[in-house]
């Protein structure tokens, strides 16, 4: 791929030996066992250029949390939000790791809102914190890939899913070997 910014995720660190295993799960640390044993030397030099956090004029991308980024925090609670809108300096920070598609704003009091829907306006005095969801894994039980399109110009936010077939994906990951937790999880969108 051709990609101008992409982020180092955790099971990307955990590949490249920067992340300890027994951080994750038994079936995700197999995962990354399968997946070590199959990444080509390209594959692997490009993942070895990812950093943690990169930066589009005054927008921000991590993986996981704008605080931390190598302890892999999960932001899904509003404390945790509140937290880490003091750890990048642009309007905006996206992020994914938990999976899940919401804009978490913030006021110029401070105060967080988090929003789900399809698509969001974003305001001239506020702050985000957004989760684009997950194409490949999504987390909110909803089955369909999720991604997210960022119009900077028109301030604009829009989340959208498309149908895949998750089905064919679980099979295969059944087929390559896998733990079957990781393969069910795909029919339940979580």
């Amino acid at each position: 791929l051709d990609c101008w910014k992409t982020v180092l995720g955790n099971h990307d660190a955990a590949c490249l030996d920067r992340t300890p295993l027994t951080s994750f799960s038994p079936p995700a640390a197999e995962a990354i066992h399968w997946t070590k044993a199959r990444l080509t030397s390209a594959s692997l030099r490009f993942m070895e250029r990812m950093r943690l956090t990169e930066e589009i004029g005054d927008t921000t991308l991590v993986h996981s949390s704008p605080f931390q980024s190598e302890e892999w925090h999960y932001l899904s609670q509003e404390e945790d939000l509140e937290r880490n809108f003091r750890y990048f300096q642009g309007k905006i920070c996206f992020f994914g790791h938990v999976h899940k598609p919401f804009v978490a704003e913030q006021q110029a009091d401070g105060s967080v809102k988090i929003f789900q829907g399809p698509d969001f306006e974003l305001k001239n005095h506020c702050r985000y914190l957004v989760n684009a969801g997950s194409v490949g894994q999504p987390r909110d039980l909803n089955t369909q890939a999720c991604f997210m399109v960022y119009d900077s110009l028109a301030g604009r936010i829009s989340i959208r899913r498309v149908e895949y077939d998750f089905k064919t994906a679980s099979d295969k990951v059944l087929k390559a070997g896998l733990p079957e937790y990781l393969a069910k999880r795909l029919l339940a969108g979580k």
